[in-house]
């Protein structure tokens, strides 16, 4: 999912399992059309009104996959397939900002998406296509990816700086010194754990370990985006974030649990922007407690020690928390660097993101005209762990939703990425060869290493 780019001069700034004619299934898809349905009148109705600033804008990205045949002396249901064909997938969204007065913004983004990741995207805690979801069909499909309402309220003697139009920004003057407020559909990658280097696999890093913190279970649906609220404040150099969010029904699902008493997504997050030798930088903390249906990894292997199935043990019961330590410098004009490092507790289930229980990422970006979206070469490793709970069920031949080998030989998750964009026609075209190298892929060291390489195609305006 591309990443929200916050407004500063240094420009830092992934369904319920039900019949397709089941009630209980289509009820919550009615009303959120519904519900999509009415905004988008409103959406309409304002945008005529004498005093909004209505800005659009458009996206479309392809990404062709392919990988050579690589070790393999067994495969398990939720494995990566040793061998198989080239795998494509493509997204394109329109971008509708309303800028209403006194600081309101609305954010209307359909988007359809189509193909298909290697193995339906599985086999790789860190997957390799960004832009890919495990979605079970490869026909493209129009969904609803945001619609969001933001209030920015500005405090008494705050300067303001200019923005220029952005993908999910209407163009105007924002103030250095607010508090923000906001709600509707959107991703929380939007708002959160954001890196100017490695945040948005439309044109940075491809590979899903890098997008976000891997231990970082942000609560989602099988797109990536949820339902929530959220608040932000900024003051000079700070700011801080505060989320509520709803998490699927079940783990991956594409339908949201209304039920907020017992399953809920909070998010903190606390940002410092500096300066070393007048080179901009960040370092940002974020905190994160998931509450959902979710299953314990023990508990699965103790009714079950031998091909535990962690969807009999799920109960309301189970948490998940965690952090996300994100960090980014400046070297150069030209060269900048990241360092991202995630955790959490890894007792339960995997619910929304990946099935990472900790994970650090870091690597260097260099650029040829200063960071502008221009020509640009990013080299990164991301290196991807589990809890001990966690590898215990994979070994004994339990799968979760992204991996599953039907054994384990464990060891961690390396992948290191590289790759290269070239801009064309001031900067509306990119295209990017992309280099994969993953070793020990779902942390089983019987399997691999695998070379992917990759071509994506980029077109914006």
């Amino acid at each position: 999912m591309d990443g929200r780019k916050a407004v500063e001069e240094i420009h830092f700034r992934s369904q319920q399992n039900g019949q397709p004619g089941c009630l209980n299934h289509q009820l919550p898809l009615m009303r959120k059309f519904v519900l999509a349905l009415l905004a988008t009148s409103v959406f309409i109705f304002a945008a005529a009104q004498q005093d909004s600033a209505l800005s659009f804008g458009f996206q479309t990205t392809s990404i062709s996959q392919v990988h050579p045949q690589f070790h393999s002396p067994y495969v398990g249901d939720n494995s990566l397939e040793p061998k198989e064909p080239v795998r494509s997938t493509l997204t394109a969204t329109l971008y509708f900002n309303l800028k209403l007065g006194k600081g309101t913004q609305i954010i209307f983004n359909p988007e359809v998406a189509g193909g298909e990741g290697f193995s339906g995207a599985t086999g790789l805690a860190g997957f390799s296509n960004g832009e890919s979801f495990r979605v079970g069909n490869p026909k493209p499909t129009v969904y609803l990816a945001r619609l969001v309402v933001e209030q920015i309220l500005p405090f008494k003697a705050s300067d303001y700086s200019a923005q220029k139009t952005d993908s999910n920004l209407a163009p105007g003057y924002y103030p250095t010194h607010c508090f923000k407020v906001y709600g509707g559909r959107f991703c929380l990658a939007d708002y959160f754990d954001g890196n100017p280097y490695n945040h948005d696999p439309r044109g940075q890093f491809i590979n899903w370990s890098f997008m976000s913190g891997g231990a970082w279970d942000y609560a989602a649906d099988t797109r990536g985006y949820t339902w929530g609220v959220g608040s932000e404040w900024r003051r000079k150099n700070w700011r801080a974030a505060l989320a509520f969010a709803l998490m699927p029904r079940v783990a991956n699902g594409i339908d949201m649990d209304e039920d907020i008493s017992r399953s809920f997504a909070l998010q903190t997050e606390a940002t410092h922007l500096h300066k070393i030798n007048k080179l901009p930088g960040q370092l940002q903390l974020t905190l994160f407690l998931n509450r959902a249906h979710m299953g314990s990894y023990r508990e699965a292997l103790k009714t079950m020690p031998v091909n535990p199935d962690i969807t009999a043990v799920r109960s309301y019961k189970n948490y998940k928390g965690g952090f996300v330590l994100n960090a980014a410098q400046q070297l150069s004009k030209n060269w900048g660097s990241f360092l991202r490092a995630s955790y959490n507790d890894g007792k339960n289930e995997t619910w929304a993101y990946t099935e990472i229980d900790r994970s650090l990422n870091l690597g260097v970006v260099w650029s040829k005209s200063g960071f502008q979206k221009q020509n640009q070469l990013g080299v990164g490793v991301a290196i991807n762990g589990i809890s001990k709970p966690h590898r215990d069920y994979l070994a004994a031949g339990g799968y979760g939703f992204i991996i599953g080998d039907g054994k384990l030989n464990y060891a961690s998750e390396i992948i290191t990425e590289a790759y290269y964009r070239f801009s064309f026609f001031q900067d509306r075209l990119q295209v990017s060869p992309d280099y994969q190298f993953a070793v020990n892929p779902a942390y089983n060291k019987d399997r691999g290493p695998v070379h992917i390489f990759s071509l994506r195609t980029h077109v914006a305006f």
